[in-house]
């Protein structure tokens, strides 16, 4: 307001000066455009920087935000530090253990694993059934699970058992080797051999909704030097039917069968590997109890009362 006043003083001036119709238009114009000037300078005076008051508000405003950010790193960098505190707490801890504990640990840890993860377990459906001897099933063999033959019959319900049994008896007495009985009476008495030799495959009928139904089928080779202990012969070992009733209550079996494998407590003194030391006695092999070497018709019904 104050320069268009200037200008506006100035003009009156000129036309008082040369009071002519032309000068005074002129005068006219010069005003008009200093109030053009006028405007365009309080409109860039509106539209220029904010005052100099603005200025602290800024400050302040950064100034929280430098010391936000600063609390933030801090708590991070105290946060790192006590993760890296615990876990080193936690692995000294673990290194002050004893080592028979921590060795105890790895044994469950490990027994754990394998006991819920047994390759074995799916076999075990397919041992034979009904009898007291326990044969050693698939995790005691020589051949376990090579080439994954096993699990391929299994998948089509068939599994089997190998074994062979070798014994060599001798009498260790003083000059005992130096003589011969040529009526030997007992295993031992001379040096006595022999070699049983078997195979037995089973066929898994519960597939078909038989109650643990099973088909037993098995051979045997054996040799005896001295041949009362058991007379050479390569035959049938096995031939038999199995399955349950009445939820396991009702055991049932029959075909051709080793009965000396079939009842427990059969045996006196021992087996007949401690002949040598104490008398021993198959029961009831006079009385038609059917053994490996011969096996016989037999049918078996067993009840469970508990």
């Amino acid at each position: 307001m104050h320069g268009y006043f200037v200008v506006a003083t100035a003009a009156a001036h000129v036309v008082s000066f040369r009071s002519t119709t032309k000068h005074r238009g002129l005068a006219i114009a010069l005003s008009l455009a200093a109030s053009l000037v006028g405007s365009s300078a309080l409109a860039q005076t509106a539209n220029g920087p904010k005052p100099k008051r603005d200025i602290p508000d800024e400050v302040a405003k950064r100034r929280i935000e430098m010391e936000s950010d600063s609390v933030t790193k801090f708590r991070s960098r105290q946060l790192k530090r006590a993760t890296l505190l615990v876990g080193n707490s936690a692995l000294a801890q673990t290194a002050s253990l004893p080592s028979a504990k921590r060795d105890s640990a790895d044994e469950i840890a490990k027994n754990r694993t394998q006991k819920e993860i047994d390759p074995f377990a799916k076999f075990e459906n397919l041992r034979e059934k009904g009898m007291w001897l326990n044969i050693p099933g698939p995790a005691d063999t020589i051949d376990h699970d090579k080439g994954g033959v096993r699990s391929a019959l299994a998948e089509v319900g068939i599994g089997y058992v190998g074994g062979t049994v070798i014994s060599l008896v001798d009498n260790q007495l003083p000059n005992a080797a130096s003589a011969t009985t040529a009526n030997q009476l007992y295993m031992g008495q001379n040096p006595t051999f022999s070699t049983v030799n078997f195979m037995i495959v089973t066929y898994d009928l519960s597939r078909f909704g038989i109650p643990d139904g099973q088909i037993v089928v098995g051979a045997e080779q054996q040799y005896w030097t001295w041949k009362p202990g058991g007379p050479d012969r390569v035959g049938l070992n096995t031939l038999a039917y199995y399955q349950t009733f009445f939820d396991r209550k009702l055991e049932l079996k029959m075909g051709y069968l080793r009965n000396v494998n079939e009842f427990a407590g059969t045996l006196v003194g021992g087996n007949a590997g401690a002949s040598v030391l104490a008398p021993s006695s198959n029961i009831l092999y006079q009385a038609g109890m059917s053994n490996n070497a011969a096996p016989t018709p037999a049918l078996n019904v067993k009840y469970n009362f508990f």
